[in-house]
């Protein structure tokens, strides 16, 4: 009699169990459906502003729509380069590389012309210019900006911004034929050895930038491009 009647408790658990779980699967699939349906309606809003990014870059390129700076004005990207309109056929003097700089997932677009290098973002559906430098500044694999001019000493500048494109940190090193060798990091600079000037400038100097690949201007800013980065 005891082992019927706890057959029967047994039972009556199992029961409940199944019960209860008759009642939740209609729950269960309508956050399923839910969380698809937030899913789809994400990736629709993440490629419809991939979409207005991808355009924004490309009528830059095509000198058809303008890049606003800090002051709110706009420049065109003829407005970048010493004369426009002696540029061959083939963009020659004009290069563009897409790159995350603000580790938000989506590049930049970043522009090198015969006089300047900038980078241009959007931001409330509008081209913005995020940093803007000579063209003798280049981006590195870390998302910071090393500049380097060559005359009679061979002179670098290493400059960090954060999110907004605003300088944070930034030093300055120079050597000459002679191996004069001198180091600043907002102060005067100060000479030092040889041996001591590459040691402290080996960090900055042994930063690559392989991960940027600069394309022609008229190479065309692809989904794919922009999507995969």
């Amino acid at each position: 009699m005891k082992k019927k009647y706890t057959v029967l408790i047994l039972i009556s658990f199992a029961m409940g169990v199944i019960f209860s779980l008759m009642l939740m699967l209609p729950l269960a699939e309508k956050k399923l459906q839910k969380s698809i349906s937030d899913d789809r309606n994400n990736t629709i809003t993440e490629m419809n502003e991939l979409s207005d990014i991808l355009r924004l870059y490309n009528l830059f390129l095509k000198n058809e729509v303008g890049s606003n700076n800090k002051k709110g004005e706009s420049y065109f990207l003829k407005d970048y380069c010493n004369n426009f309109n002696k540029l061959d056929k083939t963009g020659n003097g004009v290069r563009y590389a897409l790159f995350d700089m603000t580790n938000d997932g989506i590049p930049e677009l970043h522009v090198l012309t015969d006089i300047s290098y900038s980078v241009h973002t959007v931001e409330g559906k509008k081209l913005i210019t995020w940093y803007e430098g000579d063209r003798y500044r280049r981006p590195l694999n870390n998302k910071a900006i090393l500049g380097k001019t060559e005359s009679s000493e061979t002179y670098y500048e290493y400059i960090v911004l954060d999110n907004k494109g605003e300088e944070v940190f930034s030093c300055a090193f120079a050597k000459n034929q002679r191996n004069i060798c001198l180091f600043s990091n907002g102060e005067d600079y100060i000479k030092l050895s040889k041996r001591k000037w590459e040691k402290l400038t080996s960090p900055f100097l042994s930063i690559g930038s392989d991960k940027i690949n600069w394309k022609n201007i008229n190479d065309k800013v692809e989904w794919t491009e922009l999507k995969g980065k």
